[in-house]
């Protein structure tokens, strides 16, 4: 079967399987999310530079980037009203990997009240 959905679905049903199946279904997501970009090939790295990741949302309805900070090994990105956060972190992550060339970043992530995405990765 096949089922065509809208992402603002996408959150309900994670929600769904989260009270299931508990907690480590929003890792599953971000690996798999993770996968799929490291596995594709890509034209262009979002993370190419602050423009290029906040156009690549922009595009997509994923978000407003407010804030992309450089770190010494490191990355940390702000995104407002971002849809579909578990998604979003792991996409980010994959193209964090793909841009420095190893496998297995750190990465840490805080959904505010407000729906903006905290995003460090390493």
């Amino acid at each position: 079967r096949m089922v065509i959905t809208g992402f603002d679905n996408y959150e309900a049903v994670f929600r769904e399987i989260e009270e299931e199946v508990g907690e480590e279904i929003s890792q599953v997501i971000v690996d798999a999310q993770k996968r799929f970009v490291r596995e594709t090939t890509w034209d262009e790295n979002w993370l190419g530079s602050e423009s290029a990741l906040r156009l690549n949302l922009m595009l997509r309805g994923l978000g407003y980037l407010s804030s992309f900070a450089e770190r010494e090994g490191g990355l940390a990105v702000t995104i407002l009203n971002c849809l579909i956060p578990k998604q979003v972190v792991g996409i980010l992550q994959g193209f964090y990997e793909l841009r420095s060339g190893r496998d297995g970043s750190t990465c840490s992530w805080k959904v505010q009240d407000d729906g903006s995405l905290d995003l460090e990765l390493g």
